[in-house]
């Protein structure tokens, strides 16, 4: 038998997971977030990277930031994914139940990327074209910065459950199977 080693976070990720509750949602989330990492090709030691598993009380569930924004995190009072979209997106698009745009960083010179809240994950999933702009928008960020200040705030195991649906069985089964307190 072979004994795995669990990342970094795990703990953290296995509780957000069983008080989140919601598999299939946390499913496509994760689906969407291994779309946009392997879309960014940042393995999971990059310093612009973090993935994360912020207080329960705040916005916005297990996060995906490069550098200093938002790629994607789910916002849990409107129970929509958040996605960092290319500037045109601002108008609006069918898919997405709200959109509008970032604010400029300190001393940068580009126009703000846009961003909207998506409700059905699966079509978004199945809307090539917009995977295409977000995974765009999304690269756009990795050259911004040589590091994200977030990164003390990186755990693995949220980002090894993206990549590996094996590890992400592991974490739903003990989130809510394993009666445990982790």
């Amino acid at each position: 038998m072979t004994v795995r080693q669990l990342p970094a976070g795990h703990g953290d990720l296995t509780r957000l997971v069983r008080k989140w509750g919601d598999a299939n949602t946390i499913g496509q989330y994760l689906d969407l977030m291994d779309f946009i990492l392997d879309a960014l090709e940042l393995p999971n030691g990059d310093p612009r990277l973090v993935t994360s598993t912020p207080r329960t009380n705040g916005r916005y569930s297990l996060p995906l930031t490069v550098g200093m924004r938002y790629i994607l995190a789910f916002h849990k009072s409107r129970e929509s994914a958040f996605l960092i979209l290319p500037r045109h997106y601002e108008r609006g698009h069918v898919l997405f139940e709200s959109t509008g745009h970032f604010d400029a960083l300190t001393g940068e010179r580009d126009v703000p990327p846009a961003l909207g809240f998506a409700r059905n994950l699966q079509a978004l999933q199945e809307n090539e074209q917009v995977l295409q702009d977000w995974a765009k928008a999304a690269r756009a960020e990795i050259s911004r910065q040589s590091q994200s200040t977030f990164r003390r705030h990186h755990k693995p195991a949220v980002y090894e459950a993206a990549r590996d649906t094996t590890y992400r069985d592991i974490v739903f089964y003990q989130a809510f199977n394993d009666m445990e307190d982790l």
